[in-house]
């Protein structure tokens, strides 16, 4: 039995990422108003993490650049609503360009990074948010027995590349508390398909991340693995030089999922997964004198594809920290008993191995844990994780430490709002609420759990009777609560891992049983495709035509019809996953088990219940965030009249930006466009899951509209 812990109550705390997540943080913890200083650093130039592109070519810039894996002229999956911080809405697309938007909904990177860029203006002006610091090495101190005294806990190296005598020079601060908002983008997921290591040393295969626009791969014979959006995007943005005669190669195994909006195209060709790969000396011609390589690709079912000049790979991230390490965890181990007696700390990531069910503990060990080079594709679920977090959110062990959007979700910007808001009320100091904790804390039945503990069927643990009438005082006293114990707090993550991993086993089962035939799949308009493990055919053609949706806003005499190639594609009848769409799905295309939508970093099917409960938490602490939420075109609410909430929500946020009048560096035309509004956060339920979900027969529609006015693919019209 575990001795019960007291909250940690850090008062000054470093955030680190600069990108969607880290600014909503920096905001966030600022106007809790319990802590003494925060401050956000990020190493590149700008904000924005993803949605700031970076083309600087400058060679005599003694800064290291970090590209995005961003596009230019990207336009994004989600609409304004979605994108919108609390107190902070996203402008409506008409904002920006009145007479076309109507039919692209969608804001544009461009449009992204301006937004970032104008809520983080006033924290750039005032000092606490730190462009081009670079995070070398976070590393926890061990403290006093007393767990609520977390001054200085982290020590954190910083690398100044803002430093005008010397750039690059190494800086050490102490931290009591550090929230993590980076991971994912810095760590591109490679296939452990033979061969491709050969390939990609002479620099014909290329991840994802490096995509910058179909300028210079013209012409070229391409292959790319997957299809998800990035795969998507480049296959239908080279589809647009090629001819159905040479046609872009798209390797995937299963239908897309409907969250992965495309278009139907005869130039795109889907074919299996790959089994292997063979780089040969091409002989020269008339164009290329010297020799040069080529890739031989085999299908699985035996299909050989000859030629390929590049394979670009769309095979996602994995979320690792390399730089973060914790004091040695009280697990039964000798690698953390020796590191334990030589009084050192561990990387965070050698800790995937621990904490897992009795399901997953035997695949830990076939796993290099230490490697950063490691393929976590190649392994079970668990190794595709950030460790031992409470809720995705605290780390178990030490709870100072946090981290923002560990995991994928559909909504990211929303989902960092709130879970930041949840993580700073747990660390916030409410002396009326301490005055409870001695009573509080529960003495664990026969069983070994706490009672008044519940833990839910997605691994939840809450401990009941913590956040009582004390947490609904008007002005926001209260706090959010977590388990007392390390051993409670671990539960979350075990029990997700073994729901995940019961899921994934009963995906297998299925399709082992159904693997042994070719099976005939109904479409939804009636027609049939098969679904044959061995087929070297597209497994997805239909020799039926579709009409494209047309949304909320679009004139149907705009878009194009649809050809016949990929019907398994989001369609409009198949935008959401109807009982024909998912068998076909989970069944796969070729007797693979789906896995990209249903891992631990991956909030997926759990993202409404998730966030629900989060938001609870974080309403019961400060009443007034549970305000109506207000989007960028709200003056009053529904009923005419303000709420006593949504008054005391505007008094809490009017003033933060009242200076900023349009975008930092751009024409007076944008004046006005940022509004700083009171309000709450949004509400998850199955209304707004059903309004999400709405934006994908929207997306396909914009898409068509794209692809009548410009080369399609995704850009901006004005991209080509």
């Amino acid at each position: 039995m575990q001795t019960p812990e007291l909250p940690v109550l850090p008062k000054r705390i470093l955030i680190v990422g600069a990108g969607p997540a880290g600014l909503v943080t920096l905001r966030n913890f600022i106007e809790l108003g319990t802590f003494e200083r925060v401050e956000l650093v990020e190493r590149r130039d700008d904000v924005g993490g993803v949605w700031y592109l970076d083309s600087s070519l400058d060679k005599n810039d003694p800064c290291p650049r970090f590209p995005s894996p961003a596009y230019p002229g990207l336009v994004g999956n989600v609409l304004p609503e979605f994108l919108s911080y609390h107190g902070f809405p996203f402008p409506p697309p008409a904002e920006y360009d009145r007479e076309n938007r109507q039919y692209q909904p969608f804001p544009t990177l461009t449009e992204t990074h301006n937004y970032l860029k104008a809520f983080a203006k006033p924290f750039i002006e005032d000092g606490r948010l730190r462009l081009g610091k670079e995070v070398v090495k976070v590393e926890e101190r061990p403290l006093p027995n007393d767990s609520r005294d977390v001054k200085d806990k982290w020590r954190v190296v910083l690398r100044d590349w803002a430093n005008p005598v010397d750039p690059g020079k190494e800086v050490e601060e102490l931290w009591d508390a550090v929230a993590v908002c980076v991971g994912w983008y810095d760590n591109p997921i490679w296939p452990e398909t033979q061969g491709l290591d050969e390939v990609r040393e002479k620099g014909l295969a290329k991840h994802a991340k490096g995509w910058r626009g179909p300028e210079g791969w013209e012409g070229k014979r391409t292959l790319v693995i997957g299809n998800a959006n990035s795969s998507n995007d480049i296959a239908a943005q080279l589809a647009a030089y090629t001819s159905t005669s040479s046609p872009i190669y798209r390797s995937i195994r299963r239908p897309n999922f409907p969250g992965f909006v495309s278009l139907p195209d005869e130039r795109i060709e889907d074919v299996p997964p790959v089994k292997r790969y063979t780089l040969y000396s091409a002989d020269p011609t008339e164009s290329t004198p010297s020799a040069t390589y080529k890739v031989k690709v085999e299908l699985e079912g035996g299909r050989i594809i000859d030629d390929i000049d590049v394979v670009w790979v769309g095979t996602g991230y994995k979320p690792y920290v390399p730089w973060l390490h914790v004091l040695p965890p009280p697990f039964q181990d000798p690698e953390l008993d020796t590191a334990r007696q030589a009084g050192k700390t561990v990387p965070i990531m050698s800790l995937l191995r621990f904490n897992l069910p009795e399901t997953l503990a035997d695949s830990s060990n076939s796993a290099s844990d230490n490697n950063s080079q490691a393929k976590p594709n190649s392994v079970s679920n668990w190794h595709s994780r950030i460790p031992l977090l409470y809720r995705h959110l605290l780390f178990a062990l030490s709870p100072s430490l946090a981290f923002v959007l560990s995991t994928m979700s559909y909504t990211p910007f929303t989902i960092a709002d709130l879970g930041s808001l949840w993580i700073g009320l747990a660390w916030s100091d409410d002396e009326e609420w301490a005055a409870h904790t001695n009573t509080d804390i529960e003495a664990k039945d026969s069983k070994g759990q706490a009672n008044g503990v519940v833990v839910d069927g997605h691994g939840e643990s809450v401990r009941s009777g913590m956040t009582g009438d004390h947490s609904s005082k008007k002005g926001g006293k209260g706090r959010v609560t977590y388990p007392a114990t390390i051993e409670e707090r671990l539960k979350y993550e075990r029990n997700k891992l073994e729901l995940i991993e019961s899921g994934r086993k009963e995906v297998a089962a299925s399709v082992s049983s159904s693997s042994s035939s070719t099976s005939t799949v109904t479409t939804d308009n009636g027609s049939t495709a098969a679904s044959d493990s061995t087929s070297e055919s597209n497994p997805n053609s239909s020799s039926s035509e579709t009409q494209p949706p047309v949304a909320t806003g679009l004139d149907s005499s705009k878009t194009a019809s649809a050809d016949t190639h990929n019907h398994f594609g989001t369609t409009e009848t198949t935008f959401t996953p109807t009982p024909t769409l998912l068998s076909a799905w989970l069944r796969g295309i070729n007797g693979s088990t789906p896995s990209a939508l249903n891992s631990y970093s991956v909030l997926g099917a759990y993202e409404e219940e998730y966030a629900k409960t989060l938001r609870e938490d974080v309403v019961r602490a400060r009443p007034y965030l549970g305000a109506q939420q207000r989007l960028w075109s709200s003056t009053s609410t529904d009923s005419g009249s303000e709420t006593e909430l949504e008054s005391e929500s505007k008094s809490k946020e009017q003033t933060r930006t009242d200076d900023v009048e349009g975008n930092p560096g751009e024409t007076s035309d944008e004046k006005g466009l940022y509004k700083t509004l009171g309000g709450g956060l949004p509400e998850w339920g199955p209304e707004r899951t059903k309004k999400r979900e709405g934006m994908y027969p929207v997306k396909l529609a914009s898409l068509y509209w794209m692809r009548e006015r410009g080369r399609g693919g995704n850009r901006e019209v004005s991209m080509g």
